[in-house]
């Protein structure tokens, strides 16, 4: 089993329900290290701006999970590329991330989800084992899986 080196933890920020701004806090707990996953639209890095030119930002008001909209959208692209996947594979798979996990989130709730968890998702992704629209049972199996871990 291949050791988990990050781990992705959203949570909202006061008052903590759907109203609350929407946060993922990346911890590496073998660098022991924390920060916080930068939104696209935000940055002003050489990368940022050619990714933004390249593909544009879904959602300027943040990041957002627990439906299929623009704010997953963005964190899904966005956690896939914090994972090191290239620009073009991120892209391509970050709408079935949303479909197949992001969207069965709760809103109101904090949740967490490990790089090993998001590879293995993408690999079956890629390899054409998941439906491109996930089940009720698909995603409450997903959702299990993360409280697991």
């Amino acid at each position: 089993m291949a050791k988990i080196s990050k781990v992705y933890v959203g949570v909202r920020l006061p008052p903590m329900d759907t109203t609350g701004e929407a946060v993922v806090l990346v911890v590496d707990p073998e660098r022991k290290t924390a920060h916080y996953l930068p939104h696209l639209c935000e940055q002003h890095t050489p990368r940022a701006k050619a990714l933004l030119r390249h593909y544009g930002c879904h959602s300027p008001t943040g990041f957002n999970w627990g439906y299929g909209g623009s704010g997953p959208s963005e964190l899904a692209f966005m956690l896939l590329l914090d994972l090191g996947v290239s620009d073009e594979r991120a892209w391509a798979a970050h709408h079935a991330l949303v479909t197949n996990m992001l969207a069965g989130l709760d809103q109101d709730k904090p949740w967490t989800i490990s790089d090993r968890r998001l590879r293995s998702w993408l690999l079956r992704y890629e390899g054409g084992t998941l439906s491109k629209r996930a089940t009720v049972e698909e995603v409450a199996a997903t959702v299990r899986e993360g409280e697991a871990e």
